[in-house]
């Protein structure tokens, strides 16, 4: 029980990738790790400044204000739909064991059916594993990682070469 238990931890901590436009910060108060574009990340929120919306660090002293054109990424964490996840995927996961686990007892004298076997494990095996998925999904949160969307902008590559360099600027979209 505690390897499905950690295996429905893992399952329940959910990760979410959205491709967006710009990096700047969606309204006031949200918390939020932001990937700079030197690899290093930092603890950032969302606060109204007379320049307006801006990411503001949380950890240095004194608080710096996070340019969005440093940013390669940032991410949050929502609890709350991670619980959520957590409910749905252990319930599946339970109601799914359950009827297989009823269905496939090859008992011919018992008392009960396999039908009437599956429907109870169901039902009891998706409610612990959908209680257990929750607060998997409670504890480890649903991230949502915000990537600066790169396909609709135009690359640039260059080769240094004998007597020269070379440079190709090439647009997909």
């Amino acid at each position: 029980m505690r390897r499905y238990a950690a295996l429905l931890a893992f399952a329940s901590a959910c990760t979410h990738h959205s491709q967006v436009t710009t990096l700047h910060p969606p309204a006031p108060g949200v918390e939020a790790i932001a990937s700079l574009a030197d690899g290093s990340k930092v603890e950032v929120v969302a606060t109204s400044t007379p320049d307006g919306l801006r990411w503001v660090t949380r950890s240095t002293m004194p608080h710096e204000i996070i340019d969005p054109i440093h940013m390669s990424s940032y991410s949050t964490l929502h609890r709350g739909r991670g619980a959520v996840e957590g409910f749905a995927i252990g319930a599946l996961t339970g109601v799914t064991v359950g009827a297989i686990a009823g269905f496939s007892s090859d008992c011919s004298d018992c008392y009960y059916s396999p039908s009437f076997k599956a429907e109870v494990l169901a039902l009891g095996l998706g409610s612990v594993c959908a209680i257990t998925g929750m607060l998997a999904g409670l504890a480890g949160g649903s991230e949502t990682v915000y990537e600066l969307e790169t396909k609709h902008l135009p690359r640039v590559s260059a080769t240094a070469e004998n007597g020269g360099a070379t440079a190709v600027l090439s647009w997909s979209y």
